[in-house]
């Protein structure tokens, strides 16, 4: 799916994105994060999914034990007619029994985890650009919910899916990340902005170029992680990035 004015980026530079896994793989192994051995860490919710891949380190890895046999189907969720462009993309666990699900053109699910049930559905307003959402929210520990989607806006909700505050920056195709003092969200533009949220009221605390005016690229779609410190580390077209909390360059190669 294309969006007028710009370049597909689903298919590019599949290498690019892998070089940059492979930096930050080796990064992570040099600076040794030890983000949840921080001090007073723990804005997560503590569900058994809260954000996208799993953690504050965003590695896929699930302190839970897999399914000891053959798993039988419970139940199935479907609500494809809601919008032409809906896809299911991406879960999350939330509180008090909730799946989150990212289902494209159609915004953000809320499904009962006991009965399949629907519970409410976001769709992001119309901008001009596609209400895609790629991403589940990132749950914070008082069940708030983080949100972007392709119609430039960053989104905090309730956890009836009203809305709290929402920001306007750039193209968004990111999952957001929460600073281990809890006190703001971080994302990447597809125009090469780092955004730094209050995260109680969504105001901008500062935002980093990486690329110049008008420049679109790959890499918008890997996570933030921080360390100890509350430094922040992502990729951005071909560099991993390092800035401070307070949004300084540290370094970039």
């Amino acid at each position: 799916m294309k969006r007028a004015g710009f370049p597909d980026l689903r298919r590019a530079s599949v290498s690019r994105l892998i070089g940059i896994g492979a930096v930050l793989a080796i990064v992570a192994r040099v600076i040794s994060f030890d983000v949840l051995a921080a001090p007073g860490f723990g804005p997560l919710a503590d569900t058994p999914w809260p954000t996208y891949g799993q953690n504050a380190n965003h590695n896929n890895r699930s302190p839970y034990s897999g399914p000891q046999q053959l798993p039988t189907v419970t139940w199935q969720f479907t609500r494809s007619n809601d919008h032409w462009g809906t896809e299911h993309r991406e879960t999350g666990i939330g509180l008090n029994n909730t799946v989150y699900l990212a289902a494209g053109m159609a915004g953000v699910y809320a499904i009962d985890s006991t009965n399949g049930a629907m519970r409410w559905l976001f769709s992001p307003e119309n901008t001009g650009h596609e209400t895609f959402v790629e991403f589940a929210p990132t749950v914070a520990s008082d069940g708030t919910l983080y949100v972007t989607s392709e119609n430039d806006y960053a989104y905090a909700l309730n956890p009836n899916g009203s809305i709290i505050w929402s920001f306007q920056s750039g193209h968004l195709q990111t999952p957001m990340s929460i600073s281990p003092d809890g006190t703001s969200v971080h994302f990447v533009s597809e125009t090469g902005w780092m955004y730094a949220l209050n995260r109680a009221d969504g105001t901008l605390k500062w935002r980093y170029q990486m690329s110049p005016s008008g420049s679109y690229g790959t890499g918008q779609r890997l996570p933030v992680v921080y360390d100890a410190l509350g430094n922040l580390y992502f990729g951005w077209i071909g560099k991993v990035w390092s800035l401070t909390p307070a949004g300084q360059l540290r370094w970039s190669l």
